[in-house]
Order: structure tokens, then sequence, then C-alpha cells
């Protein structure tokens, strides 16, 4: 798992898997808000396992995100 830092709280990335919902690999990231870290809950998106996770995904992912929580 690779966590990243961004002005919105810390996006996690996780390692591929497989997913029943869209029934192939995938990768999670998630955000969570520096004031939920006790509790570690936050918003998930799948992205296909393939898809490169750049920054500028990372920070509009967290963006629309944190508007969620």
């Amino acid at each position: 798992m690779e966590t990243k830092k961004t002005e919105f709280g810390l996006v996690t990335i996780s390692r591929p898997y497989f997913s029943r919902l869209s029934l192939s690999r995938v990768k999670s990231i998630t955000l969570v808000k520096e004031e939920n870290t006790n509790y570690g809950w936050g918003v998930s998106r799948e992205l296909p396992e393939n898809l490169t996770i750049t920054p500028e995904l990372i920070n509009v992912f967290a963006k629309e995100a944190s508007e969620l929580i």
C-alpha cells in the first residue's frame, strides 16, 4: 500500500486485487481526512489495475472525495 499526502487529506493506494463488483483486477484509492485518521474511514474508488495513478489523478480524486465527507 502506498500513501500520498494532499491538501485534502491522506490518499492510500492499494495493491491490485480482484473486484467482484467490476469482475476485474483493480486498485483502490481512498481519501481519509486528517480528523478521521483515528477512525480510518474515508471515501474510496476502484480504478482499473492498468491505469497509471498520477499526482494529478490523486489530487482530483482527493478534491472530489473531500466534498463527500
